[in-house]
């Protein structure tokens, strides 16, 4: 009951933004352009959103810690879209920022932290660390904005292989 009552504790301690350099492992030169080259991650100690940069396309994650899946926006080519991602697993790793967010990787350790994106693997590494009071937080800065339409895995292979097509 201790360990379950520091966990929540945790989740609930800490607000404010991390933001990481990217590093890539073991991806093919055609695959860079899908890694983003940083990360920011903000929690509220309740709800998280990350915001990849420096990507082919702009992506951000939504979701709450403990929460059973999670939203991933893209917005690229004037489509903005919205998919829904399940949870695999609890994170094993807890940081002085709380608890890591379900979509990174669960082999995370107090070193280091590797997200497993698709086809790519990149490694984490703190650039900096900003605490931030819960009442800064605006209201909506963790809901899903307005926009974005809904779309399955099949939806978004199927539009993106439709964009590459019109690119030739």
């Amino acid at each position: 009951m201790l360990a379950g009552y520091s966990f929540a504790g945790a989740q609930e301690g800490w607000t404010g933004e991390v933001i990481f350099d990217v590093t890539p492992c073991h991806s093919d030169q055609d695959q860079w352009d899908y890694i983003p080259h940083t990360v920011t991650y903000q929690t509220d100690g309740r709800a998280w959103r990350i915001m990849e940069q420096g990507t082919s396309f702009e992506r951000i994650w939504l979701g709450a810690h403990g929460a059973p899946a999670h939203q991933i926006l893209f917005h690229f080519l004037g489509h903005a879209v919205e998919i829904e991602e399940h949870c695999s697993g609890k994170p094993s790793a807890q940081f002085d920022w709380g608890p890591i967010p379900c979509p990174w990787s669960i082999d995370a350790s107090r070193m280091q932290l590797f997200v497993n994106d698709g086809p790519v693997r990149y490694e984490l590494k703190e650039r900096s660390v900003r605490a931030v009071k819960r009442s800064e937080w605006d209201r909506k800065h963790f809901g899903l904005p307005l926009g974005y339409e809904p779309i399955d895995k099949p939806g978004l292979a199927a539009l993106l292989q439709s964009l590459g097509r019109s690119l030739d």
